[in-house]
């Protein structure tokens, strides 16, 4: 979204005309209405040009350009009635839209001549020709509201000739009752006042004339001058130009000032006796401090001599010193020496002593309890080695053992395999021989009956008398 003061420089979708000096401005409808009574009457009810224009009078165009400026601050969103207007157009829109949107203007400005052309034969009967089109009349017209922009800013004045043109805005933000323009522009002129009150004595010639013209033009400016005058009134005091002003024109801030200057002077009064007598103290002080300075420095010349006569002592006591010290390392230097030469005398004499005393005995009980534990440890020894020995070949021995049992164990499982398939086709042969009676091969009758008990033993019994025939037992047999 756009900014209005882009809406006003380009005059993109505006519905209104206002007409100050013969110069155009186009401006829309409801920013002006929003922020001005004024305009917002000249813009409901005009009757210029069928209500598509309005004459402003007394109001300058430059002046005119700052007051739209100050109006076109803001954001469009501010304004509800121009939410269909974008703001981003760099270009104002094409001569056809002002020829729609400002028809009967459009018809007048056909009748004005804004360039006529030569008339060769001078015959005033004939109507004048205008060199310019209607189309170059919008463009021209149009083309000068795009300088409209960033003319008005919310700076304190610097200098007399801002102050004077600060009035003509205020004054045509009075006359078309633009209260915020008003306020802003007394903000402005009123920070030129206070900047020159601060500096102080002696107060400048400008200030005297200006505060003069505009005091006396604008009414409304009196009372916060003045009040901005008692904030300096301690440093300006009751300067005859302004308490004169200022009697003339608010009587009553010039009694305030009046009594509020007779107080300050008589407490500043008050202030310069006491301030008197500080000094008066503060040179007795002084005095008392140059006597203690000059007590300071004997007392100073005094403790340096003395201190020159302690450092004279210290260095011949410190010489004593050194003097002693050094006797003393000869005397322990000597004393070391004795020492040693006493010392050195009684290993002489030790060694005197010993070549003269004779051998020692070795004791022969010592000696045959050395033998007999020498030998303990040595069989101790061997017993441990033979016991190493042992376990070396106990664990080889169970090693095997467990290999033993493993074959054995493989050897079971292979004999109970075999017993089992043994059992298998003994169980089918007795099947065969009890049950078929046959053999297979001649299909003749057996005469023979096989039985077991548990399989310890294999009895041949004939069927027909019964009586074993063929047996075998506990590995044994008979016929």
């Amino acid at each position: 979204m756009g900014t209005l003061g882009n809406l006003l420089s380009t005059a993109e979708g505006c519905n209104f005309v206002l007409i100050c000096e013969g110069e155009f401005f186009f401006v829309h409808k409801s920013v002006l209405a929003a922020q001005s009574t004024v305009l917002k009457e000249a813009t409901c009810n005009s009757d210029f040009l069928l209500g598509e224009a309005y004459v402003t009078v007394d109001i300058p165009p430059p002046v005119f350009r700052k007051v739209l400026c100050f109006l076109y601050r803001g954001d469009i969103s501010d304004f509800p009635g121009l939410a269909h207007l974008t703001g981003s157009q760099r270009v104002s829109p094409p001569v056809q839209y002002f020829h729609r949107t400002f028809p009967v203007t459009n018809t007048f400005l056909k009748t004005v001549i804004g360039k006529p052309a030569p008339n060769p034969s001078k015959d005033s009967s004939l109507p004048p020709r205008d060199l310019i089109s209607i189309d170059q009349k919008w463009s021209i017209l149009v083309g000068k509201q795009c300088t409209v922009k960033d003319l008005y800013d919310e700076n304190v004045c610097s200098n007399p000739a801002a102050i004077s043109q600060e009035m003509d805005v205020y004054a045509a933000a009075d006359k078309l009752h633009i209260s915020t323009l008003k306020e802003l522009s007394m903000k402005k002129a009123l920070g030129w006042f206070a900047k020159e009150l601060q500096a102080g004595l002696p107060l400048s010639d400008d200030l005297r004339k200006i505060a003069d013209f505009v005091l006396r033009s604008q009414r409304a400016f009196v009372k916060p001058f003045f009040c901005i005058y008692a904030k300096f009134l301690p440093t300006l005091g009751m300067n005859p130009f302004f308490a004169k002003l200022m009697e003339e024109l608010d009587p009553d801030s010039f009694e305030m000032c009046s009594k509020i200057h007779s107080q300050f002077m008589a407490e500043r009064n008050q202030f310069d006796k006491a301030l008197e007598q500080s000094k008066q103290q503060i040179a007795l002080l002084e005095g008392d401090v140059t006597l203690l300075k000059a007590e300071n420095e004997s007392a100073a010349k005094t403790l340096g001599a003395k201190t020159e006569s302690l450092r004279a002592a210290l260095s011949a006591a410190q010489a004593g010193q050194i003097a002693a010290e050094a006797k003393a390392d000869l005397l322990g230097n000597l004393n070391k020496g004795l020492q040693t030469d006493l010392l050195i005398s009684k290993v002489e004499v030790q060694r005197a002593k010993e070549k003269i005393k004779p051998e020692p005995k070795l004791d022969v009980q010592v000696i045959k309890d050395n033998t007999a534990k020498d030998k303990e440890i040595e069989k101790l020894k061997q017993e441990i080695a033979t016991a190493r020995e042992k376990l070396k070949f106990q664990r080889t021995a169970h090693d095997k053992f467990k290999k033993g049992l493993k074959i054995d164990k493989n050897e079971k499982e292979q004999l109970s395999q075999e017993l089992s398939d043994l059992q298998t086709n003994l169980d089918a042969l007795i099947n065969d021989i009890n049950n078929s009676g046959h053999c297979h091969g001649c299909r003749r009758q057996w005469n023979m009956k096989l039985d077991q008990d548990r399989y310890p033993a294999i009895r041949l019994r004939c069927k027909l008398c019964r009586k074993d025939s063929w047996y075998y037992s506990n590995g044994q047999g008979s016929r």
